[in-house]
């Protein structure tokens, strides 16, 4: 029987279905040598963690640091 969850995780997914569309504009902008930043950004809980996690799992061309903006301040 299908138990209903009362509570949900709020960690980001590294297996989004939907994401092709953001894969498709970071693939573009980080193969632009022209460009030395990129900004996600959205609500609380809008899946910007989960774009990144995504795009990371199924990359294999990119080294990465993933750094808290909270650690920052």
């Amino acid at each position: 029987m299908y138990k209903r969850q009362k509570y949900f995780s709020l960690s980001p997914l590294s297996d989004i279905d939907n994401g092709e569309v953001y894969f498709e504009a970071l693939e573009e902008k980080l193969n632009d040598d022209s460009i030395r930043n990129i900004a996600i950004t959205g609500t609380f809980g809008s899946g910007k963690s989960s774009v990144l996690e995504s795009y990371i799992a199924k990359s294999v061309s990119y080294t990465h640091l993933t750094l808290p903006t909270s650690d920052l301040v």
